[in-house]
């Protein structure tokens, strides 16, 4: 019995789209925290945007323990209210579908209209900001601090 978390529709619901349309110069709203695990499981690994330690490590793990880390983080973002199990009928794979703002989030990430990557020094992250495309909203990303690709294998490994 596999997972799957369907993100082929990352893109706006009705309600993601209220969402961003309240939102003005001197307002905010935090769509969560996302970790390098969940991007794996949700497919990220296949963006140009992402940490290619990060990639190289899931590409690295066999299809057991992938499978192993998939549960734990679809479980993880269940918890958090990031994603939501569907309905299934014994010995389909269990699937889930995407909160909006995880929606946002990965539309955002995945296509956006235009991207601002910030470098500052060596002790602090790099922060990454997304235009959703057709808004007029930023998406703005502040990833920890990054490791090495060795950090990063055990880092997945651990989950």
């Amino acid at each position: 019995m596999g997972i799957r978390i369907d993100t082929a529709g990352a893109d706006y619901t009705a309600p993601a789209r209220r969402l961003l349309g309240s939102l003005d110069d001197s307002s905010y709203y935090s769509l969560g925290v996302v970790f390098g695990a969940d991007l794996c499981v949700l497919g990220g690994t296949k963006h140009p945007s992402c940490w290619e330690p990060l990639k190289n490590a899931w590409h690295e793990l066999d299809e057991r323990e992938r499978e192993r880390i998939s549960a734990s983080r679809a479980q993880a973002m269940l918890d958090r209210g990031l994603i939501a199990a569907l309905p299934s009928r014994p010995g389909n794979s269990v699937r889930y579908v995407l909160s909006d703002d995880l929606r946002i989030l990965l539309a955002a990430w995945e296509f956006p209209a235009f991207t601002i990557v910030t470098h500052h020094e060596p002790r602090t992250p790099d922060v990454t900001y997304f235009q959703p495309s057709g808004t007029s909203a930023i998406v703005q990303e502040i990833p920890e601090r990054r490791a090495s690709s060795r950090a990063a294998k055990a880092w997945l490994e651990k989950r």
